[in-house]
């Protein structure tokens, strides 16, 4: 029963909890809505959600004191009601602090020095970001509802978001101050141990596409799970944000956010992506 059940839902990949979890959860609403796709009648909080994941300057023993850059601002755009990317903003940023890459960090991120030496420096970069962001009317002041970012984990915003707004000597954007972290509504809504975005797509039966820690195929996948969940119903809203006053803020978030070095589930990532 259960295996033609997969099969006819297209849900024949991936941790079987999931699998068994997503299928129940289908027939379950589906007879609360009566109709066969009942998760299109589940009120969203956004009408857009932007997957983001950053990369910045790193060096193989930089220790938590490291002066991380962002070298690379990705943007996916989710429109809910579709279930479909419909948008992307791409963006190399030139450091300043430390202007030629590491070895380790090219190799770890894909990106050459060339790209990052042709690049606007940061602050022109996030002006480019909201400029695209007005452009698509996604920082309404008049619909609060209208846009959530969604990252893997609290460290794009709660770190290296934060700490690039210190060493340019710029305000936090207020629109960065509560976001969607996918990597903790996942484990909650399936629900399974925290993890990382290849071990989150694994579980839904999917393969990562691209180049993992490359900041722009990073942000396809977190789009990809973020689809996923809202195809399974779940509401996703904020779950994690900045708190604090003036220039010091902490994350409101359960986890250690470490920049640098993170050992989850026996799984060691030198740099948080």
């Amino acid at each position: 029963m259960f295996l033609i059940d997969f099969v006819f839902f297209g849900i024949n990949r991936g941790d079987l909890r999931i699998r068994r979890f997503r299928l129940k959860h289908h027939f379950k609403s589906e007879l609360t809505f009566g109709c066969e796709n009942p998760f299109s009648m589940i009120e969203q909080p956004f009408q857009y959600i932007a997957a983001l994941d950053f990369e910045a300057t790193c060096e193989e023993n930089g220790g938590k004191n490291y002066q991380n850059e962002i070298i690379e601002f990705p943007i996916v755009l989710i429109d809910v009601k579709q279930q479909a990317i419909t948008d992307k903003f791409h963006s190399y940023c030139r450091p300043a602090i430390k202007p030629i890459l590491s070895k380790f960090c090219t190799q770890l991120t894909g990106i050459r020095q060339h790209q990052v030496d042709n690049a606007p420096p940061f602050v022109e970069v996030l002006h480019n970001v909201e400029t695209w962001l007005y452009e698509r009317n996604l920082l309404s002041s008049m619909n609060e509802h209208k846009l959530a970012f969604a990252t893997d984990g609290p460290w794009d915003f709660a770190n290296f978001l934060q700490m690039q707004c210190r060493l340019s000597s710029i305000p936090y954007p207020p629109w960065a101050e509560r976001w969607i972290d996918i990597r903790k509504e996942f484990s909650e809504f399936y629900p399974v141990k925290r993890a990382g975005i290849n071990k989150m797509l694994n579980k839904l039966g999917l393969d990562f596409d691209g180049r993992p820690h490359s900041g722009i195929d990073d942000s396809i996948n977190i789009a990809r799970i973020t689809l996923e969940l809202l195809k399974d119903g779940c509401v996703l809203s904020f779950n994690d944000g900045i708190r604090g006053s003036g220039s010091k803020h902490a994350a409101e978030t359960d986890e250690k956010a470490e920049v640098n070095q993170k050992d989850e589930e026996n799984d060691l990532v030198v740099f948080e992506d």
